[in-house]
């Protein structure tokens, strides 16, 4: 008899702690200050990055300016190995599976190229778990896309 006791209260804790979480990963995806910090943290982080890559082709007086910040996918791989950048993308709630082929999915247009504007708004879309209104919508953009071809 204990042990059911037991069990039920241990369910009904782990219940109460998913439902903690849930609603604390709900106000973090809805915090337009934490989206705001963190990609200025991002945006930060790639033109140091990209300043320390480049230094040798920029004169002294220069200051970089983020839209000048061009992200190849060398570059990239450089970033995402950053333990900064990585914890950016956690703080943001992007998924592990999402983090594997960022730059493949951010590289909409195919070009080997990403800005920074590119890669703070692709982030800002990868946010949180798929909704469904995510999936109809792609399926919608794909049947456009084969009925146009």
């Amino acid at each position: 008899f204990c042990n059911v006791i037991a069990a039920i209260y241990v369910e009904n804790t782990m219940k109460a702690a998913k439902r903690t979480e849930v609603c604390a990963k709900r106000r973090r995806l809805n915090d337009p200050q934490l989206l705001a910090q963190k990609s200025r943290e991002l945006m930060d982080l790639a033109t140091k990055i990209w300043c320390q890559r480049h230094k040798h082709e920029a004169k002294e007086s220069e200051t970089t300016s983020p839209s000048s910040v061009r992200i190849c996918p060398e570059f990239f791989a450089e970033l995402k190995n950053n333990p900064t950048f990585h914890q950016i993308l956690q703080d943001l709630d992007v998924a592990e599976e999402d983090q594997e082929d960022l730059f493949e999915t951010l590289d909409a247009d195919n070009s080997g190229v990403l800005n920074l504007e590119e890669l703070i708004l692709g982030i800002a879309k990868l946010r949180g778990d798929a909704r469904r209104a995510d999936v109809v919508g792609v399926n919608l953009l794909v049947r456009d896309v084969q009925k146009n071809t």
